[in-house]
């Protein structure tokens, strides 16, 4: 059960980060973003997804040759609870992806509004993905 929270949470913090990057990296200087054009966002996000390709080309196989995919496999429950959790957690994930982009930007916007604000300043939007993510990986 903590698998399938982890793994929705860290779901719903990749669709929102994904939400606020381009958002964050468009804005105006003096809000607190980029700058930057579409085309410098399509290049960021291009070589971000060229270093994820050269990981799952180059690096994961040795890993998973060592470890083995079955052996995560067989140390999980019996066949018939590894099914109902798979369905249970690619539900799960489906709703949290849904919810992503749209917490995501409200998030967002509610942080652009709060540029000069004592308390919760600008960067809040990073700071609670930030600490959703940290608490995820740290408590769960």
């Amino acid at each position: 059960m903590s698998t399938i929270i982890l793994y929705c949470v860290f779901s719903l913090q990749e669709m929102a980060y994904s939400e606020i990057f381009s958002l964050w990296a468009v804005s105006d200087k003096k809000y607190g973003g980029l700058s930057f054009s579409s085309q410098d966002v399509g290049e960021v996000l291009a070589i971000s997804g060229f270093g994820l390709l050269l990981f799952q080309l180059l690096l994961y196989p040795p890993v998973e040759r060592r470890l083995g995919p079955l052996m995560v496999t067989r140390l999980s429950a019996p066949q018939s609870q590894r099914e109902a959790a798979n369905a249970i957690s690619i539900t799960a994930m489906s709703v949290f992806k849904a919810f992503g982009p749209a917490g995501g930007g409200a998030l967002f916007s509610w942080t652009q509004e709060r540029q000069v604000a004592s308390f919760l300043p600008e960067r809040i939007a990073s700071t609670i993905i930030f600490l959703v993510h940290f608490i995820c990986v740290h408590v769960i």
